[in-house]
């Protein structure tokens, strides 16, 4: 939604799934029987090309916060000449996120920092001394290039604690105040200890859904994509979800639990 990349925005707006479209544009040799221009054959991968959706998962990771064929070639195994071939397929379908990127990059040459969420900056003053491109730009000021750029858009992992701290008002101001706590947070998921009772798992559901949709930025304004989550809930352990769709009744999610119970058997 910052960089308006078609590419990406069509994950929500045609239903890609991210994984198997990546996956088709690193190995479109190892995939002739997927037709890259439909989505249902695009999203068939994740049951006929199994592996390579999976093997795609740390290149794009690696790629999209500034790694290059050399951090495939040590982290994936891959060689020279297929980690470049790789490389240069996500460049290619990401042209419009990385023309993004290069254009705020040097526009911290001339003001000095990158912005990011919430009015935060991240300052950038090797770029701020920093002329031209490529090769004759010194090291250091590239590092600096590839860390901020990266800041700008995961500094919208804030949206997270956003969600955490409004929630966690909302659990003050309940019945629930010693029966919802805390556990952790990461980039985007919050975790909760609850206890086992379905009148308590269904208020988390409803409210904490709620201050996760939250979307209130200028720049993450769109007329169809909206944020959203799901709650899982991990019973009775960390390899045991349970998905939980939004705005359903108590007695739904007691069925879904029981349900979930009953197969484990």
């Amino acid at each position: 939604m910052l960089t308006n990349d078609p590419n990406k925005l069509k994950v929500y707006t045609d239903g890609y799934d991210g994984h198997c479209l990546r996956a088709q544009s690193y190995w479109p040799d190892k995939m002739p029987d997927i037709d890259p221009t439909s989505v249902t054959s695009i999203n068939s991968i994740k049951k006929l090309h199994k592996k390579e959706r999976q093997d795609s998962k740390p290149i794009t990771f690696a790629l999209t916060y500034a790694g290059t064929h050399i951090t495939l070639m040590n982290n994936c195994g891959f060689s020279k000449e297929e980690a470049k071939r790789i490389e240069a397929n996500f460049h290619k379908l990401y042209r419009i996120s990385d023309e993004w990127i290069k254009a705020i990059v040097e526009e911290a040459k001339t003001i000095g920092y990158i912005p990011m969420a919430f009015g935060a900056r991240i300052r950038t003053p090797l770029l701020a001394k920093t002329i031209g491109t490529g090769k004759s730009v010194p090291f250091e000021a590239m590092k600096e290039a590839r860390s901020a750029g990266n800041a700008a858009t995961q500094s919208y992992c804030a949206l997270t604690l956003r969600a955490m701290n409004e929630f966690r008002k909302r659990v003050w101001d309940s019945p629930y105040i010693y029966d919802i706590l805390p556990s952790a947070t990461i980039y985007d998921s919050i975790y909760f200890f609850i206890r086992n009772d379905i009148t308590i798992a269904t208020w988390l559901n409803t409210n904490l859904i709620d201050c996760m949709r939250w979307q209130d930025m200028k720049e993450l304004e769109h007329p169809t994509i909206k944020i959203s989550s799901v709650l899982e809930i991990f019973y009775p352990s960390w390899k045991d979800v349970i998905e939980i769709p939004n705005n359903i009744s108590e007695e739904e999610i007691k069925r879904i639990c029981t349900e979930a119970q009953k197969e484990k058997v």
